[in-house]
């Protein structure tokens, strides 16, 4: 199916045999159409902004199932493809033109541990090999700005982040504790892939720097405070896992494996980490999702280990240098250990399609959905072993859709720990992409 105007009107059309078969018109811009069972979508643009229509009246050839014929008489118009024309000389492809940014996206991220703004841009050439963002935040209680620069050749990505992490070690101070870090990465994806590319290698090498920019009054560091780190690591991930146009829809299952050495290239630590993720969808009838997440994780005696708590995304989306899990109802690093275990179930729905853009600006909305969960987990080592902690909560997700392409969810939660020391009430709000 393509976009075209043969006969001076935007339309939706099929190639059929030798020509095209119209689908639908329409007088103003008309792009990205697609089919879901016997429903055709069409993105389409006038004065009045953004929306995404859909109709049942679709070709019945092409549906998979339909017994309903098409709104208007289907045209056939003769269609004589043009001989190749060079106009001039040919040149090699240089991306340096269309290398500039295309779009820039807010950051807002507000929980009651503090609020964090902020802005990212990214951008790409024309072939897409060569990708970029840049993002800087700030806390509006003075923790220090927070930035992410990213760079990637087709499977090679080259990064830098600089934290400021939150903790609240001392249940009646009023003050937190702030952990700087400093941290850069450099990622090879894809190494190998088999099972029809289901089945991927990949292998990093990070270094990262931490250190206390600020400390409650009543909490007092043993040791040093602050060090490095170089990790190299490989992962595994397995992925025949289906995504389903409609949202949240998905089925199936996905998984990683991860191992990173810090012998290899550090004095202070011997040993290494292991981590085992496994998520399953079920798709249920109607526009449902029930999803399960498993995590596990082991970490040498010597080698630093991982912290629980908090809201996302915190290290939800990445692969390598994970050191920190959300288990929301409770503070950031509200257990700590050399062995970590979560277990999530998420139970979402579809509320409405609101599928409007805000005049002409490029910003709409689209689906809205709603999320119950329920998580469970617990950080501990040989001489620490605390009981497992569980929150519960709800998210409220729109879909914004920025730039007229790309979705990047407005979420409004609340989340309550039900068991386990430092259970809490929060609240909390993000804009932002899960990068």
């Amino acid at each position: 199916m393509f976009v075209a105007d043969y006969d001076a009107r935007f339309a939706a059309w099929r190639w059929n045999d030798s020509a095209p078969l119209l689908l639908r018109s329409s007088d103003s811009g008309a792009f990205d159409p697609w089919l879901t069972g016997d429903r055709l979508w069409i993105q389409e643009y006038s004065a009045r902004g953004f929306r995404l229509h859909n109709t049942e009246n679709v070709n019945p050839e092409y549906a998979r199932t339909t017994s309903v014929a098409l709104a208007a008489d289907p045209q056939i118009i003769s269609w004589k493809t043009p001989e190749r024309v060079v106009s001039g000389d040919v040149t090699e492809y240089t991306p340096w033109k269309t290398l500039r940014p295309y779009f820039w996206l807010p950051y807002f991220n507000s929980t009651d541990a503090g609020t964090d703004f902020g802005v990212s841009l990214m951008g790409s050439d024309a072939l897409g090999r060569h990708a970029y963002e840049v993002a800087v935040s700030t806390g509006v209680d003075g923790t220090g700005a927070n930035a992410y620069l990213a760079y990637q050749y087709q499977r090679w990505i080259l990064s830098y982040q600089r934290d400021n992490e939150l903790y609240d070690f001392d249940i009646f101070s009023s003050d937190y504790t702030v952990i700087r870090s400093d941290e850069w990465m450099l990622q090879r994806l894809w190494l190998t892939s088999g099972l029809n590319e289901e089945l991927g290698l990949h292998a990093a090498i990070r270094g990262e720097r931490l250190r206390f920019s600020q400390v409650e009054s009543n909490v007092v560091i043993s040791g040093d405070d602050e060090y490095s780190e170089y990790v190299p690591g490989l992962a595994l991930t397995y992925s025949p896992a289906q995504d389903l146009l409609h949202a949240p829809g998905g089925y199936g299952f996905s998984g990683q494996a991860l191992i990173e050495d810090y012998s290899l290239l550090n004095d202070d630590f011997d040993g290494g980490r292991v981590q085992l993720e496994g998520r399953y969808m079920w798709d249920i009838a109607g526009r449902h999702l029930l999803e399960l997440d498993i995590l596990l994780g082991a970490a040498s005696a010597e080698v630093p280990g991982w912290d629980l708590g908090g809201v996302p995304p915190r290290d939800d989306y990445g692969l390598f240098g994970r050191d920190q899990f959300s288990l929301r109802g409770f503070g950031n690093g509200e257990q700590f250990g050399r062995f970590v275990e979560r277990e999530r179930l998420v139970l979402a729905t579809q509320l409405t399609e609101i599928n409007r853009g805000l005049g002409l600006l490029p910003l709409a909305i689209g689906d809205v959905e709603a999320a119950l969960f329920i998580e469970r987990g617990r950080a501990w080592s040989n001489s620490d072993d605390p009981d497992a902690v569980m929150g519960a909560g709800l998210e409220l997700r729109f879909n914004t859709i920025t730039g007229y392409r790309l979705v990047a969810p407005l979420v409004f939660g609340v989340a309550k720990g039900l068991s386990g020391e430092g259970a809490d009430s929060q609240t909390y709000v993000n804009f932002q992409l899960p990068l």
